[in-house]
């Protein structure tokens, strides 16, 4: 079982990369009080740091800063946030914050791949700075689960069939939940997507800029833009790529991924028929057929792996073919799997999932992405509990979605019993704000294009930039016109043309 929402960019080039060890501060107990006053936060603005050379990062800097737990009570419990900058090549004109989505991707680890993630014209102008947020990575990491139960977790049947299964599907959320409830400080009350912003305001102030440049991709795109409605004077260059719609709930949020994935599959499957190593014959309605009856079978009997003691269970494989979505690149590999499957191998299958749950292959979990995921989504988008209704989309959904509809109808479930939740219903304007590039994939599978739209038509001054292709967000993707619209922005400060597509 897993609650797929945002997802995170570049997600194959991950690895665990672990920089300091992070800060617990004492064990508090803090309610949170939504509607109290913030008083005076100038002690964290004016922080003092010390940037160090990383243990693990060659050429990075690294620091950590303090910020408070509950930013209604500043004089209480503060935490952790760590953060990494690689300085500059040649001129330095800024800071350039990143953020690279999830939720509950560290940021951090991404600078290990700069070269993939960020062109060299900013690489050169800019400090490129990333951050674990909040419950993330090295910042006070939220920790719900054993690793073996998160085993459990993510291969557990997410499309259950049966009484039994629905109450054995919700006694493990109540599990999850549970385990985010014991974590310290109340953290899970105090994890959402407000209060990373605010964190996110003391770094600017610690980075010395009087507005804040900032690329977030994918959820990244959610909570720039959740920042730019909260401190609109302190929006510089912003890039939200990979959009989020943010006033949409999680009921429909799930819905439009499953048809924006299999929209994406549908591509893939064109595609493959063009290729000699397709494993599918007939047309596309024969091979999603088909991998239909390759889903249910493993709904029954999962396959051996390369790994002795698991096999492949049909969540899982659900769960690997929308991560191969994520790029065209990927799509050679999804043949690969698919064809190593059928003849009853599901290696492939299981390491692309282990890639992006960030599973070392000690049964060791590199990160907390696969409970942080949770932890935010779930305060942020609260959802139902109600089984009946969900086995009625589920239903519904997989009329119009096939292959994920079931799957992630069922994950609205994964909140239903979370012990804390945001009332803010994100209805975000970010009023008087400088130009903000909004870049939108036509065929993107897990930020649909009509959110990236959604977002330009909410935010008030907001431009969309347009890629027709596939693939989860644009920025070097593959586009030299995209890649080339954003450097402009952030190094020139070029506003492009309204309306822009490039291929």
């Amino acid at each position: 079982m897993k609650k797929i929402f945002f997802l995170i960019v570049f997600s194959l080039l991950l690895a665990a990369c672990s920089t300091q060890e992070p800060t617990t501060p004492e064990a508090i107990t803090v309610t949170p009080t939504a509607s109290a006053p913030i008083t005076d936060l100038s002690d964290f603005y004016q922080q003092i740091v010390t940037w160090a050379p990383c243990e693990d990062l060659s050429g990075v800097l690294c620091t950590s800063i303090a910020v408070p737990l509950n930013y209604q009570e500043p004089s209480g419990i503060t935490i952790q946030i760590h953060l990494a900058k690689l300085p500059a090549e040649k001129n330095k004109i800024g800071s350039l914050l990143f953020n690279p989505g999830g939720p509950g991707a560290s940021g951090i680890s991404y600078l290990a791949y700069s070269q993939e993630v960020f062109s060299k014209n900013l690489l050169e102008n800019f400090d490129v700075v990333a951050f674990d947020p909040r419950g993330v990575g090295i910042s006070n990491p939220i920790d719900c689960l054993t690793d073996e139960e998160l085993d459990y977790f993510l291969a557990f049947d997410g499309t259950p069939d049966t009484d039994q299964e629905v109450a054995d599907f919700l006694e493990l959320t109540k599990q999850m939940a549970a385990g985010c409830e014991e974590n310290e400080n109340n953290l899970v009350a105090h994890i959402g997507t407000r209060n990373a912003a605010r964190d996110m305001d003391v770094i600017r102030a610690i980075l010395n800029e009087d507005k804040l440049d900032f690329l977030g991709v994918s959820y990244g795109s959610f909570l720039g833009a959740t920042y730019a409605d909260m401190f609109p004077e302190n929006v510089g260059q912003f890039v939200l790529d990979g959009g989020v719609d943010p006033q949409i709930d999680s009921k429909t949020l799930s819905f439009e991924q499953a048809l924006g994935l299999e929209n994406a599959l549908e591509r893939f499957l064109t595609d493959c028929f063009t290729n000699r190593d397709c494993p599918f014959q007939g047309n596309i309605e024969t091979a999603r057929s088909e991998i239909l009856k390759f889903l249910s079978q493993l709904d029954q009997n999962p396959i051996p792996t390369e790994d002795s003691n698991r096999d492949l269970t049909q969540a899982m494989a659900t769960y690997s073919i929308a991560a191969f979505l994520y790029s065209k690149n990927y799509w050679p590999f999804l043949r690969d799997a698919f064809n190593a499957a059928f003849d009853g191998d599901g290696s492939l299958f299981l390491y692309v999932n282990d890639l992006f749950n960030e599973r070392n292959s000690d049964g060791t979990f590199a990160s907390n992405i696969s409970e942080a995921i949770y932890a935010i989504n779930c305060f942020d988008k609260p959802a139902t509990d109600d089984a009946k209704a969900v086995r009625e989309l589920a239903a519904e959904w997989k009329q119009q979605a096939p292959i994920f509809g079931d799957y992630l109808a069922w994950s609205n479930l994964a909140c239903g019993y979370w012990p804390a939740a945001e009332t803010d219903d994100f209805i975000l304007k970010a009023a008087g704000t400088n130009p903000i590039l909004v870049v939108g994939t036509l065929n993107d599978p897990a930020t649909p294009f009509k959110w990236s739209v959604a977002l330009v038509e909410q935010l008030e001054n907001a431009i969309l930039l347009t890629l027709d292709g596939d693939g989860h967000t644009a920025y070097m993707t593959g586009s030299d016109c995209i890649d080339q619209v954003v450097d402009d922005f952030f190094v020139s400060k070029k506003i492009p043309e309204k309306d822009l597509t490039c291929k």
